[in-house]
């Protein structure tokens, strides 16, 4: 996240059903970020990153109780523009 960026977390609730589910997340050249469930925009985050800074994808999963949470994932594409 830009620092400049506020990070609160954005709940769009959890996956109600074992089915698959498309998650994507587009970062713009102006570091614009948006995101899509299942193809449907549920967040956009103006100035999200700095577009000059590198970044890293990272996927994980993290639970706020004792409650065991899991993920799987089927797969990861990450793409940028050559400079």
């Amino acid at each position: 996240m830009a620092a400049t960026v506020d990070a609160t977390h954005v709940d769009t609730t959890e996956v109600p059903d074992t089915d698959w589910h498309r998650l994507r997340i587009e970062v713009s050249a102006a570091g614009v970020m948006t995101v899509y469930y299942d193809e449907v925009l549920v967040a956009t985050v103006a100035g999200a990153v700095t577009a000059t800074v590198a970044l890293t994808p990272v996927v994980a999963i993290t639970g706020r109780t004792t409650t065991t949470k899991y993920i799987d994932l089927d797969y990861v594409l990450v793409s940028a523009t050559r400079a």
